[in-house]
């Protein structure tokens, strides 16, 4: 098939449906498509430029900078691609489906585009309205949250045949606000790079430094805050050494708090390279966040054996990766992350046979496997473009 990829984000390496897009791209271009991709250029000076040889083929936009809006997502490394017909139409000439992203105006665009050529379309699901809400305050608001589900749906995905969900979490969110389309539930995959080390990392001796490590965009959803409060109260707090991996509006104000504890925290960007070599030395992985549509950072550590400790939100996917009540803590509650984080510490047995069924657990989410399901949506979308089709997920 000839697949082409709307994305604002596609050549930056901090922006985790940067990622997703990226490593799906060119996985269906390893199963023989030939894909090509709609995205806003970056300024970025560690932007991932385009080689020769590339199996994805590439068609930049210029970024749709709005006074305000602007500024408000760029501290959190989101950008928007300024629609561009002549672009659009060219990266669509000659294709079989489209697949959109993002609910923002390049895919707007594109979409209206695809219709005209009758082109099939789809789309997924990657932007949760909690992403917006807790960045202005608002994140326990159901009245504003559901009021951006209703906006992102009269905007695009009412339009589309068929929406990508990351998780079953996702999927049932879109039901509830109904959502029409068929949705398909597809994780977004992990790499194989992502494993355990071939050397098991030694246990700690008794006093030496504990490292764990959390990784995602410093932001208020993200609740970083919570994992540094938690150690303050651990019996372990002189030895646990807190890497978190990532950049965000909240990095001052989690320096600051790190700055408490007896070792200082490691706060900032790692690359590829860097952040799995982090994760395959470090002993636990912890994931805060109130909300998540997946969490591909945490099925990464997941896979690299890491046994995790995930914050039991109602508004985040993220516990489908727990394989017990053990690696769940209550949202919100630093006494019971204390609680869990000293209970793994104390249990290094337990905790070394339980890596090794966190590591076996991921394989069901290689990103060979779910790329194969992608695959399959976007077939169905080709196939049955001129069949009216019933809502429900698959």
């Amino acid at each position: 098939m000839h697949i082409v990829f709307v994305v604002d984000m596609y050549d930056v390496q901090k922006n985790g449906t940067t990622m997703t897009a990226r490593r799906m791209a060119e996985a269906l271009a390893r199963r023989g498509h030939e894909v090509r991709v709609i995205y806003a250029a970056s300024s970025d000076q560690d932007c991932i430029r385009p080689q020769a040889g590339d199996p994805v083929r590439l068609f930049s936009v210029r970024q749709l900078k709005v006074p305000v809006l602007y500024q408000f997502m760029k501290a959190q490394h989101v950008t928007m691609g300024r629609p561009d017909e002549a672009v659009i139409r060219q990266a669509l000439s000659g294709a079989d489906v489209v697949h959109l992203f993002l609910p923002f105006p390049l895919e707007k665009q594109a979409l209206r585009v695809a219709k005209e050529l009758k082109i099939p379309v789809t789309a997924a699901f990657h932007l949760q309205p909690e992403n917006v809400s807790y960045n202005i305050g608002l994140g326990r608001s159901k009245s504003f949250n559901r009021a951006i589900y209703n906006y992102f749906n009269r905007y695009l995905y009412q339009y589309v045949s068929r929406v990508h969900c990351p998780s079953e979490f996702i999927a049932r969110q879109l039901v509830a606000h109904q959502y029409k389309a068929r949705l398909y539930v597809v994780s977004n995959g992990v790499p194989d790079q992502f494993k355990p080390a071939i050397l098991p990392h030694p246990e700690p001796e008794a006093g030496a430094e504990i490292p764990v490590i959390m990784v995602g965009r410093l932001s208020p959803e993200k609740n970083q805050a919570l994992l540094l409060k938690a150690v303050l109260k651990s019996r372990f707090a002189k030895q646990i050494r807190v890497t978190l991996a990532g950049q965000g509006p909240d990095e001052a104000k989690l320096r600051r708090l790190g700055s408490r504890l007896p070792l200082a925290p490691e706060i900032g960007y790692y690359t590829q390279l860097e952040l799995l070599q982090k994760l395959q030395t470090s002993i636990l992985y912890i994931h805060t966040a109130s909300a998540e549509i997946e969490a591909i950072a945490c099925l990464e550590a997941v896979a690299c054996g890491l046994v995790p400790l995930i914050s039991n939100s109602d508004q985040s996917a993220t516990p489908q990766f727990a394989l017990d009540e053990r690696s769940l803590f209550m949202p919100d509650s630093v006494d019971d992350l204390a609680q869990k984080l000293d209970y793994w510490l104390e249990h290094p047995g337990e905790r070394q046979r339980m890596e090794q069924q966190y590591a076996k657990s991921a394989q069901a989410y290689r990103l060979d496997k779910v790329t194969a399901k992608l695959e399959q949506m976007l077939t169905e979308a080709v196939e049955y473009q001129h069949e009216p089709e019933a809502a429900g997920y698959l």
